[in-house]
């Protein structure tokens, strides 16, 4: 993908690009990463912000979190299970229609606060200066992932799977 993005001019202009780090492989499903130095995974960072909010709470014991839980349970007795765990409670919710699903993700995302990525990169910086370039930093870098990631087809797309540089804001 960088080298496609070197040959473009309108790539090569916005200075498009996506840091890379070495896999070794070692089976199909089974790869040893290079160590990376100055990098957090986005959930990591994200954690840490919820975790201040919280007073040192987990985001395990969240509002959110909590919320959820219980709306998996309840799906979960509700087609017959009992004392299930986290994957047969997801199996029940692939049976509900859309409008429930939708209106239950609503509810839980509504209970999460809406600025903690925002407070993360904030956190890595100085002064306002350096969030507004940390920022964009982060915004360009992800935009062009998530083209990437689209086009070759990568669909482990989760916020563990997300090294941030916290020297740059770059993904």
């Amino acid at each position: 993908m960088n080298s496609i993005f070197a040959s473009d001019p309108s790539c090569e202009n916005r200075d498009l690009n996506i840091k890379t780090f070495k896999v070794v492989p070692v089976s199909n499903r089974l790869g040893i990463f290079e160590w990376v130095d100055n990098t957090e995974p986005l959930k990591a960072l994200i954690s840490k912000e919820h975790k201040n909010l919280e007073n040192g709470a987990d985001i395990h014991e969240s509002r959110a979190y909590r919320l959820r839980e219980t709306w998996l349970q309840k799906v979960a007795k509700s087609d017959g299970l009992k004392n299930a765990n986290i994957a047969h409670m997801h199996l029940s919710v692939l049976k509900l229609d859309e409008k429930s699903v939708v209106k239950a993700f609503n509810q839980h995302k509504a209970a999460m606060p809406n600025y903690l990525l925002r407070n993360a990169l904030e956190n890595l910086c100085l002064n306002s200066s350096a969030f507004l370039t940390i920022k964009n930093q982060f915004i360009k870098s992800m935009a062009v992932f998530s083209v990437a990631s689209y086009l070759i087809g990568i669909g482990d797309r989760h916020l563990e799977n997300f090294l941030i540089d916290t020297t740059d804001g770059e993904l």
